[in-house]
């Protein structure tokens, strides 16, 4: 049930944010790299270009669900 946040960290570096950049979170860092080699995460895993067309919309009071 995490996984989906740990999935949109990515988007953070729009806005300046490098997660674990100081390498103060070496062990959630580790899990988020072994969660994203995982083959069940990678067969559901959004694209982060579409995660980031979502974004763009929900931004603009208009999200789009029906991306492919």
């Amino acid at each position: 049930m995490l996984w989906p946040w740990f999935e949109r960290l990515p988007l953070l570096s729009e806005a300046g944010f490098e997660f674990n950049a100081d390498g103060q979170f070496p062990k959630l860092a580790a899990w988020i790299e072994a969660m994203e080699a995982n083959e069940n995460v990678q067969k559901v895993k959004n694209p982060i270009e579409i995660t980031k067309k979502f974004m763009d919309g929900y931004r603009q009071g208009k999200p789009e669900y029906d991306f492919e």
